[in-house]
């Protein structure tokens, strides 16, 4: 356990070394117990980051903390949304009026066109990101606001020292989103200096989150999780080795919670550097892969898209936020963690792969036999089952013998066909690690289990009270049911093993995700 002060106020942060922490919100409870709940609107709050701040201050203050605005129609799922209006923020009067009815003592504005769509629509770029910044200022010093911008590594351009980028340097952007946050950093600490409107942004690397990407240049970063998910294959609009600073979504809403809560007197500056980790795509493809090893990406570069990443820095020196207090220490796993487990993963694999090739053949053989018995039934009597017990059930009632013996190797060679396939299903599951082409084999393994039992609790009833002692039957039956529970047991631990693999990219995707990193290779 850690006392860790942040922008001057102590934190209680406890570090988790498994891959899931238990609950990633409990760090902002500290903050929620020592200060007055804000009356908190956030604009553009059906974005990628309003709905997860909105149940963060819900968590930390109760559902009356926080109003949310947009300009789109509420979506029907969502039910974390409780005090949702319409807002244009190009329409000052209407902020204010939501200002006042609302009683509203604080303003996230999210609200902006990002990247790559702000390329594509420059005249709307400058209206949204530049006119919708005075308005939210101008409403902001009339009542006395506090105010949170998020500005972006795209405030920074090709002219800017790319590797560990620090908060006083040159921006000179490139992009008309780089420089409607370049212009929303200035004016929000000229408001401060000229008016004292309390003003505070940070500079926000790529996003990871649970909401689908919206028009950045670092998309890429969110996509790939879904498309492993549902796909198995990604491609990628950026080189392999395009290297970006990245952030994840929990760590995102921390360092503003953080910095919304610190006195204004501790603040340094009123704009600073944040940042998680960097990474390529191709490093991100690859700790994937250590997840799910048949992930697959290829590449079709798009010429905008490239030219904005190739203008960003590689990585951000935020240690103004951090230093000498080291802000939040973000509750993270790490997808490279997996490595610990690779050992038994390939240990499980491999005697997978054995028990898959020999039930193979078994299998390949019960229905070459299966099959032979069916079409040339002499053949069974040379069988020493057949002179130890179903010759004398044949001289009994030779008619219903038949009609046994034919459905019987019928539902054999049925069960072996269906095992072939569970097995061909199992092997592709483990090479692509899909989880449910497992499920097969699980089911059709306890089928056989069950039988196995009825037959093995028959033979030693015959046995014990019948003319005739059936022992050899007993232990082949026996033998197949040690196998088949083997087979059961090893199948059922890769499931479980690989369910938590999997889980780790649904929790990335999870609404209420916990934080995951990847390790940063370049550092």
């Amino acid at each position: 356990m850690n006392n860790l002060k942040v922008f001057g106020r102590i934190q209680v942060a406890k570090r988790s070394y498994s891959p899931l922490p238990v609950d990633p919100l409990l760090r902002f409870k500290a903050i929620s117990q020592t200060q007055k709940a804000p009356r908190v609107l956030i604009t553009g709050s059906l974005g990628q980051l309003g709905r997860g701040l909105n149940s963060v201050y819900k968590y930390m203050y109760g559902s009356e903390c926080v109003v949310m605005s947009d300009i789109v129609r509420l979506p029907a799922n969502a039910t974390d949304v409780s005090d949702y209006n319409y807002l244009d923020i190009l329409n000052q009067g209407s902020i204010e009026e939501i200002v006042v009815n609302k009683n509203i003592d604080t303003i996230v504005h999210f609200s902006a066109l990002l990247s790559a769509v702000g390329e594509t629509n420059v005249p709307l770029a400058l209206q949204v990101n530049c006119r919708g910044v005075e308005n939210i200022l101008q409403v902001a010093a009339k009542h006395k606001l506090k105010v949170f911008i998020p500005s972006t590594i795209g405030a920074f351009g090709p002219t800017t020292p790319r590797e560990n980028t620090p908060d006083l340097t040159v921006q000179c952007p490139t992009t008309i989103y780089g420089v409607s946050k370049v212009y929303a950093e200035r004016l929000g600490e000229y408001f401060n200096h000229r008016f004292g409107v309390d003003f505070r942004s940070m500079r926000f690397p790529g996003i990871i989150s649970a909401t689908k990407p919206g028009g950045g240049t670092t998309d890429y970063a969110i996509q790939i999780f879904y498309d492993a998910l549902q796909k198995g294959k990604h491609t990628c609009y950026l080189r392999p080795d395009t290297r970006l600073p990245m952030m994840y979504d929990t760590d995102c809403m921390a360092s503003i919670i953080q910095l919304l809560s610190a006195e204004s007197e501790s603040l340094k500056r009123r704009t600073y550097n944040v940042t998680g980790f960097s990474f390529t795509p191709e490093e991100i493809a690859d700790a994937i892969r250590r997840v799910m090893p048949g992930f697959e990406i290829d590449y079709d570069i798009c010429p905008t898209r490239q030219a904005i990443a190739d203008s960003w820095p590689k990585s951000l020196d935020d240690s103004e936020a951090r230093n000498p207090y080291l802000n939040y220490p973000g509750q993270f796993g790490n997808l490279t963690e997996t490595d610990k487990k690779q050992h038994c993963k390939l240990q499980i694999q491999t005697w997978m792969y054995i028990h898959s090739g020999v039930s193979i053949v078994t299998s390949l053989l019960g229905i070459i036999l299966g099959s032979i018995l069916l079409v040339r039934t002499e053949w069974h009597e040379k069988l020493f089952l057949y002179r130890l017990t179903l010759a004398y059930l044949r001289r009994a009632d030779p008619s219903k013998y038949w009609i046994a013996y034919r459905v019987f190797f019928g539902v054999w060679i049925a069960i072996h066909s269906i095992h072939l396939v569970t097995i061909v299903l199992s092997i592709i599951a483990v090479h692509k690690s899909y989880l449910k082409l497992l499920k097969p084999q699980l089911v059709a393994l306890l089928v056989q289990l069950g039988l196995f039992i009825v037959l093995i609790s028959s033979l030693v009833v015959y046995s014990i009270t019948g003319t005739r002692v059936a022992w050899l039957a007993l232990v082949v039956i026996l033998f197949h049911t040690l196998f088949a529970s083997t087979n059961l047991f090893l199948l059922a631990k890769y499931h479980r093993f690989l369910d938590e693999k999997l889980q780790i990219l649904r929790e990335i995707l999870s609404a209420q995700a916990k934080s995951v990193h990847f390790k940063d290779d370049s550092s």
